[in-house]
């Protein structure tokens, strides 16, 4: 028996962050000229800046669009993303699954602990 996937569908994100301050964070020595520890907005973190920061802030949201970090499929990787808590994890599907990798709901739902969807950011659907 499986667990409980953690998949939601991306729509479902609609208007669910209205009224809430919000920070859009890229990886770049920058980022830690912000004020963390005030902010009580959403993070969104985009690439590695999520890793960059793990101990000085937690994440409400990561966003990758490739197919090199982080691939699900590949355990270091897998076990990183499975680290964080209380993240929704947003991936593009149609960036990571587009060489080598090949894409299993069923794998996912079974091996991802995080809140997860995907979106087509190649414009296949």
């Amino acid at each position: 028996m499986y667990p409980k996937s953690k998949y939601f569908n991306f729509d479902q994100l609609i208007n669910t962050e209205v009224n809430n301050s919000c920070l859009i964070l890229g990886p770049s020595p920058n980022m830690f000229n912000f004020n963390f520890k005030n902010f009580e907005g959403k993070i969104i973190c985009i690439g590695d800046s999520i890793l960059r920061g793990k101990n000085i802030f937690s994440a409400d949201y990561w966003i990758a669009a490739n197919n090199e970090w982080p691939v699900p499929d590949y355990l270091p990787h897998l076990d990183i993303i499975n680290s964080f808590k209380n993240l929704k994890f947003i991936f593009s599907d149609s960036a990571l699954y587009n060489g080598i990798w090949t894409k299993s709901d069923i794998y996912l739902n079974k091996k991802l602990n995080v809140s997860w969807t995907t979106f087509d950011e190649r414009h296949f659907k």
